[in-house]
């Protein structure tokens, strides 16, 4: 799932609510579910675990470099406990007070730029885990750009052969 909010780490409104727990009910039937969401100056990197490396997010004019947290949340099921979130830290993009925008900019005059590096590093970081979903599910306009990524630009690369997008 990738989205720009997931309660408890980010909300601005029912979005933030429906993420989290469609993806905890379906985690708790078993499927593999995951969220990717940004990683906000109010997201304490503190409390999340660093993936070993940083990540080159390729965006068709240029290479961005990204780090990636990690870190679960209960899903209150005995047999399917946890579900993993990772958070893709971009300080230029993501490092900054408010999610779209704040009260005295209501939107961020690079939102395309920012949530495109989301849609990007969705992709880049699936193949950074050797995980590839059976839905990749874009919520909101900010993920928009998945569903268009999966069908134009990742269907001819060896992975999209081997069944793998």
């Amino acid at each position: 799932m990738i989205t720009a909010e997931a309660v408890p780490f980010a909300k601005t409104g029912g979005l933030a609510d429906a993420v989290t727990a469609l993806a905890i009910a379906l985690r708790k039937t078993g499927a593999d579910v995951r969220i990717i969401m940004p990683r906000y100056y109010k997201i304490d990197r503190d409390k999340l675990e660093l993936l070993d490396e940083p990540m080159a997010v390729h965006l068709s004019y240029k290479e961005e470099w990204t780090a990636v947290y990690k870190t679960d949340i209960p899903t209150g099921h005995k047999s399917y406990p946890s579900l993993p979130i990772y958070f893709i830290d971009h300080e230029q993009c993501f490092g900054r007070d408010g999610v779209y925008g704040t009260p005295f900019e209501s939107d961020f005059h690079d939102n395309p730029r920012r949530f495109s590096l989301l849609g990007h590093a969705s992709f880049q970081l699936c193949h950074k885990l050797g995980w590839y979903p059976d839905v990749m599910h874009a919520h909101d306009w900010s993920a928009s750009l998945v569903p268009a990524l999966l069908k134009f630009n990742m269907r001819h690369g060896a992975l999209h052969r081997q069944n793998r997008f």
